[in-house]
């Protein structure tokens, strides 16, 4: 009896000390969660990531964990008058998009980067609308026009993202980010602080990073953060970078600022999070906004 206990203990310990591999989540965005219906209205995006062995070519890293990742993201825009036909009653224009997202991510002790690049189509082809006006009908509530909305497109990104450990206690951690983002669809610079406190994992093994880790470090913990973001273009609002479009576009607002506050909670192979962000306003006639997101991740 004794010997098929210590066997059974011996099976745990190595079951509960293995390297999780590949992590599969979900997560819906959606600003019902603030009780509006306008700007940034509905997100859903599903992604995958995976550890890897060996450091891929061309990023190389010493003493470095690297995993790569994939994510297919579904967007819906609207203004916030969304029964008028009349392109003088919007704030911004109607725009949908719908991309696959690949990246690497490298982690180190205290600082991590990100390399990714986005394709994607905007316009009826990306579905936004369709998708958007069959909810509507489902709900029984007021029907988006889709006037003029973004027209078709196939649009390209380049992302690199830095995050910097600037302080970091037993329950109590300061991040902070830089990010640039270059292509046909966005061209912006943005740097922030994430200010997180709780259970918390080091730097290059927590969730807050986006890394896999072991299936015995759990984390339960606060989050609250602050973005800045210089943009200089923005598609889904301006059109094409040459400014030819037909259909209605907006100015923007080059300057904006993003917060957000949220719970993670990471047990075993689940993870959950829940966030709310308030965005300044993205145009010169739009309104601030806020949404929430909801995401559920499995780790195997």
């Amino acid at each position: 009896m004794c010997k098929y206990l210590i066997l059974l203990i011996i099976n745990i310990a190595i079951v509960n000390s293995q390297e999780l591999g590949s992590k599969l989540s979900f997560t819906m965005e959606n600003d019902k969660m603030a009780l509006l219906d306008q700007y940034y209205t509905c997100g859903i995006m599903v992604s995958y990531n995976r550890s890897l062995k060996k450091d891929l070519l061309f990023f190389k890293v010493d003493k470095a964990k690297q995993q790569i990742g994939v994510a297919l993201r579904h967007e819906v825009y609207t203004p916030r008058n969304i029964t008028s036909t009349n392109v003088l009653d919007f704030d911004r224009p109607y725009a949908g998009w719908f991309g696959l997202a690949t990246k690497v991510l490298s982690v180190r002790e205290k600082q991590a980067s990100v390399f990714g690049v986005e394709i994607g189509v905007t316009g009826r082809q990306s579905g936004a609308g369709s998708l958007q006006t069959w909810w509507h009908n489902v709900l029984n509530v007021e029907k988006p026009t889709w006037e003029q909305e973004i027209g078709n497109k196939f649009l390209i990104n380049f992302k690199t993202k830095y995050i910097f450990n600037i302080i970091s206690k037993k329950h109590c951690v300061l991040d902070s980010k830089i990010e640039t983002i270059l292509g046909l669809k966005d061209v912006n610079l943005a740097t922030g602080v994430d200010l997180a406190f709780g259970k918390l994992n080091d730097f290059n093994n927590s969730n807050r990073i986006g890394i896999i880790n072991k299936i015995y470090n759990r984390e339960f913990y606060g989050v609250v953060g602050f973005n800045y973001k210089y943009v200089l273009h923005n598609t889904l609002i301006q059109g094409d970078l040459n400014y030819n479009d037909t259909n209605f576009t907006s100015l923007l607002n080059r300057h904006l600022i993003k917060i957000k506050t949220g719970v993670h909670c990471k047990w075993r192979r689940f993870l959950i999070s829940l966030e709310c962000y308030f965005l300044s306003k993205e145009t010169p006639r739009s309104y601030e906004h806020a949404y929430g997101s909801l995401a559920y991740g499995y780790y195997f």
